[in-house]
């Protein structure tokens, strides 16, 4: 396993060029570390799990992202902007 810094920030592009065991490793120290904001944290719970409407029929309503997309992206000195800042930039409008 590698021995990266336990308080890393992994980006999925990162995490998916891991081996699989170790990605997995990660991902459930990084679950342990939630599962107290989780049970606390009604907000984070509060839906219906099983409702009475099938998702399995629903189409996405974003497009797909190759992994090259990803890279692009990931490697861009572009701009990237919070939801936040989109969202007061919207009201300015």
């Amino acid at each position: 396993m590698s021995q990266e810094n336990p308080k890393k920030r992994w980006k999925a592009s990162e995490l998916r060029r891991l081996p699989p065991e170790e990605r997995d490793a990660i991902l459930e120290a990084a679950a342990a570390q939630a599962e107290a904001e989780y049970r606390n944290d009604t907000a984070l719970t509060a839906f219906e799990a099983f409702s009475k409407l099938d998702f399995s029929e629903w189409e996405p309503i974003t497009p797909e992202v190759s992994e090259e997309e990803l890279d692009r992206r990931e490697q861009s000195n572009e701009k990237q902007y919070t939801t936040a800042e989109v969202l007061e930039r919207l009201k300015e409008l």
